[in-house]
């Protein structure tokens, strides 16, 4: 009997032992660092909202293929909530471009809501033809504007390398096109004057 017992907990160890470790992975900005200067910051602008197709709030990287299966190995992870990991690289992404420009992430606090604010929908992340391919939409707000001052769908693809991190780099040089979609009709935008 000790000897099974002894059998048992081994197997048990070994196998532990022998499953493959988990890789977490972040979305990285793309953007040279102008952000590091120390340009003063003359406004501030919200990004967020930040919503994903609930089959990608997984904590595992997910992917849907072109039959319509998703592609989620159980080892490679997330080390954020994908939601935070978007908003937090199109923030930096934007002060590439516009370091006279501070960046808060939703949610805020209701007496410290930036004028300005970038929402973001991400509706689709599939992979094909050795692509990936997001499918997402943005609008701008003003606080003083009960519609967004613009809103527009986004829909790119960018190769898709064949390692472990093919996916969040790929994904991270999407949101950095998605950024330089974004980044001049921010520079545009102001809300209303007080009255």
């Amino acid at each position: 009997m000790k000897h099974l017992l002894l059998i048992v907990i081994a197997s048990g160890l070994w196998a532990c032992a022998a499953s493959p470790a988990r890789q977490h992975f972040l979305l990285q900005a793309q953007s040279p660092g102008a952000w590091q200067s120390a340009t003063p910051v003359t406004r501030v602008v919200g990004v967020g909202p930040v919503k994903v197709a609930d089959y990608l709030t997984r904590p595992t990287l997910t992917v849907q293929n072109a039959d319509g299966s998703l592609w989620s190995p159980a080892r490679m992870m997330w080390a954020e909530p994908l939601q935070a990991g978007i908003a937090r690289v199109i923030a930096l992404n934007l002060t590439g471009q516009h370091a006279d420009t501070g960046f808060t992430l939703f949610p805020w606090r209701r007496d410290q809501a930036p004028s300005i604010s970038v929402r973001l929908d991400m509706h689709d992340l599939s992979r094909r033809d050795q692509q990936l391919w997001l499918s997402a939409s943005w609008s701008l707000w003003t606080v003083d504007q009960p519609a967004p001052v613009i809103q527009q769908h986004f829909y790119r693809s960018t190769p898709l390398d064949r390692d472990n991190q093919a996916v969040p780099r790929a994904l991270s040089a999407l949101l950095q096109q998605l950024s330089d979609e974004i980044a001049p009709h921010l520079a545009n935008a102001t809300p209303s004057p007080a009255k």
